[in-house]
């Protein structure tokens, strides 16, 4: 082995390594630096410290609390759906509806044009559906089924060959009841078995024939031609 290169490869091994220990011992004694920062400084990376977290935390809130709001949305619909696909369910629903409506909510329509019933000219009306009516005479191949039935209101539809093609709703009389009203309507005055009646077109086009048998409110929606709809007022029993 050449002693030159021997010499030449101590003299690089003890520099290094006297370098390194230079280095070391820097990390050991850290000497403080001679820079200082202001108040101000100090209170601005406080400040933005408090913000970042409070964003962070607004962030994770608004996260849980859009899916939870997804969740008892999807648990609603669920649970709504499910109530309305059974038959006995969806008849109490409505039922509740119409009766919440009927008790607690009132919308009166008339004018000095309209004809209201006079209170004090007749005995005291049922305040509930005691005696459920009928359309009497009907052509052939015609079923009813009941669409509707609480303490105020039932509601028969007759079908004929699946197709509704009329239906008859029974209703109390509220509280100062307008039994009719035409301000708005193109009615027409006619007569059921000697009883004043009104006769209109609905927005579909259907006609529709009202009239009271001083009890209760009686409507009939007829979707054809092909029917009298006084001959079938006049049958209901």
């Amino acid at each position: 082995m050449n002693e030159k290169y021997d010499k030449l490869d101590a003299m690089l091994f003890i520099a290094v390594k006297k370098c390194g220990m230079e280095e070391v011992e820097k990390f050991n004694n850290p000497k403080s630096t001679d820079v200082t920062f202001s108040k101000r400084f100090y209170a601005r990376k406080r400040k933005i410290l408090r913000r970042y977290k409070s964003k962070t935390v607004a962030r994770v809130f608004k996260k849980v609390a859009r899916s939870a709001a997804i969740a008892l949305l999807i648990i609603l619909s669920m649970a709504f759906i499910t109530v309305m696909s059974v038959s006995a369910l969806r008849t109490a629903v409505l039922d509740a509806v119409v009766d919440f409506f009927d008790d607690y909510v009132k919308v009166g329509f008339g004018d000095a044009g309209a004809t209201p019933v006079p209170t004090d000219e007749v005995p005291a009306r049922p305040t509930s559906i005691e005696e459920v009516k009928h359309i009497t005479d009907l052509p052939d191949g015609v079923v009813e089924e009941v669409a509707l039935n609480n303490k105020q209101m039932h509601k028969i539809k007759y079908f004929k060959n699946g197709v509704n093609i009329f239906s008859l709703v029974q209703e109390t009389f509220g509280e100062n009841e307008v039994l009719f009203d035409n301000v708005d309507v193109d009615a027409l005055t006619v007569y059921v078995n000697n009883t004043e009646a009104r006769k209109f077109k609905t927005e579909k086009g259907a006609d529709s024939l009202c009239w009271s048998d001083g009890n209760y409110i009686y409507t009939i929606i007829c979707n054809s031609k092909e029917y009298d709809i006084i001959k079938l007022a006049e049958s209901v029993q």
